[in-house]
């Protein structure tokens, strides 16, 4: 017996849309390869400096400095990471999206209208292709009209 179970790296089959996958997954882990990088960085650093510490000379309040340096640091890391992660996201995202939501907008105006729309998008967006078929199915449907 067959079952349908979804595989965890499956690639889709059509060439364009298994470009447009592998393009975001490659920026994926390059954002995630940035990030982890900027971490290890920093981490590298703060025990350069605790290794380079003399437990017999250090004072008290140096080791308070140094605490809070390593703080920072981390705290700077992981605020790094983030914000990559969180612009990376959204500028992928509008790429998408942007263009959902333009059909969107374009196809309640023109149902409001009863005038057969013409779809629109911005050249560096992906749907290119989705946009130029829904294109044609308009012109289409408007000459059966």
């Amino acid at each position: 017996m067959k079952t349908n179970r979804r595989k965890i790296f499956q690639i889709v089959p059509d060439n364009h849309k298994k470009k447009l996958q592998l393009r975001y997954a490659r920026i994926l882990i390059l954002s995630q390869t940035a990030s982890l990088s900027l971490v290890i960085f920093l981490f590298t650093l703060v025990f350069t400096i605790v290794l380079n510490l003399d437990p017999l000379t250090t004072s008290e309040d140096e080791v308070k400095d140094l605490h809070l340096l390593m703080i920072s640091l981390i705290g700077l890391a992981i605020a790094g990471s983030v914000f990559l992660t969180w612009v990376l996201s959204i500028r992928l995202s509008h790429r998408i999206l942007g263009p959902l939501f333009r059909i969107e907008t374009i196809l309640k105006q023109a149902l409001a209208s009863n005038e057969p729309p013409t779809i629109s998008i911005r050249k560096d967006d992906e749907l290119q292709q989705i946009v130029t078929l829904l294109n044609q199915v308009l012109e289409q449907q408007k000459w059966r009209v």
